[in-house]
């Protein structure tokens, strides 16, 4: 299983801004814990998938800024996942959940050939550009549903979680991440495609436009 790694930030030099550091360290690897069958269903699955890093807080990662989603990013040069400490607190397990399960399906498109084929598709293409960015949207949403099912976290669907549509912000790509891709398919897509996914249990059922989703299947072992 791969190794969940707390990485702690000091964002001041002072004993007691360390220390407050510290607790919340301690804090978040209950946390950690309560998404364990995902890290581990996530693994099992697709084993390149990286590692997921835990910040404070996710502003000036990977240069984002604050339009930035602040609880997720997944650094695709660096191969890499940061969460929000607290995720689990604030949002609920659900939630958590359902996010990490969306980057984790960026991290399934990008290391097993399919976002390869969706910007060759891209730059032959650019004024189709929205409609198949929201493919990867789609697909993306499935994944995550997949992964939550697989790993027994089916307490809900985003519009339980969120009053607005979820991950509408920069959230994936290459530094600076607050330049990378924004997409709106709106929350009743996010709620069809994540529970389409979610009831399924299986990645046949995330074929999405033209997107393949045999490098996926072909992949999930």
């Amino acid at each position: 299983m791969k190794q969940i790694l707390l990485a702690i930030v000091l964002c001041a030099m002072t004993a007691h801004a360390a220390q407050a550091e510290i607790i919340n360290a301690k804090q978040d690897t209950i946390q950690a814990n309560a998404l364990r069958t995902l890290f581990a269903t996530a693994d099992k699955t697709f084993p390149r998938l990286p590692n997921v890093y835990f910040r404070p807080s996710l502003k000036g990662e990977c240069k984002a800024d604050g339009g930035s989603n602040p609880y997720v990013l997944y650094y695709t040069s660096q191969r890499c996942i940061y969460m929000c400490m607290g995720v689990v607190d604030e949002l609920g397990e659900g939630a958590a959940g359902y996010l990490l399960g969306h980057v984790y399906g960026h991290a399934a498109q990008v290391n097993y050939g399919v976002a390869n084929i969706v910007l060759s598709t891209i730059t032959k293409n650019r004024d189709r550009e929205t409609e198949l960015r929201g493919y990867v949207t789609q697909q993306v949403e499935c994944v995550s549903g997949v992964l939550n099912s697989c790993a027994g976290l089916t307490v809900g669907w985003p519009r339980d979680w969120f009053e607005g549509e979820p991950l509408a912000d920069s959230h994936c790509g290459r530094t600076p991440i607050a330049q990378g891709p924004v997409v709106s398919i709106g929350l009743s897509k996010r709620n069809t495609w994540f529970l389409k996914g979610q009831k399924s249990g299986d990645f046949n059922a995330c074929s999405s436009g033209i997107l393949p989703v045999d490098l996926l299947v072909d992949a999930a072992r």
